[in-house]
């Protein structure tokens, strides 16, 4: 029972690091357009729909319902199984267009545990302020 509750309690927190590093990746991409020497609209490369990211995304790539895998050597996740290891988890980026000025970006984990659907989702709003 112990390692049954340890294991849930890693798998929702490495669920919730995934899920807010999906919002970060989003956000800089969005910053990244307004320091370019020319800066671009805020919402340039984040039209409303469902991607895949990784850390170091540079720009969205659609949805595909495929796992993460985690490389023991770097500690980070991407979706490159060469030398990875195959995590239970899957990130999907829904991001909305509210208006003009206003995104809406959601990121979700979800992951099988113990025969359960699990999923951890974060919602942040992203505004064209600058």
């Amino acid at each position: 029972s112990s390692v049954n509750m340890a294991l849930s309690i890693q798998n929702r927190l490495v669920a919730a690091g995934l899920a807010q590093e999906g919002i970060e990746v989003v956000r800089t991409i969005r910053d990244h357009n307004w320091f370019l020497m020319a800066p671009l609209p805020f919402d340039t490369g984040l039209a409303p729909g469902t991607y895949l990211v990784v850390w170091n995304s540079t720009s969205l790539t659609s949805f595909q319902d495929t796992f993460l895998y985690f490389h023991d050597n770097t500690g980070l996740y991407d979706y490159n199984a060469l030398t990875a290891i195959e995590t239970p988890f899957k990130r999907k980026i829904t991001i909305a267009k509210l208006s003009d000025v206003e995104l809406k970006v959601e990121s979700e984990i979800t992951w099988q545990e113990r025969g359960r659907s699990r999923s951890v989702k974060v919602e942040e709003h992203l505004f064209d302020w600058k």
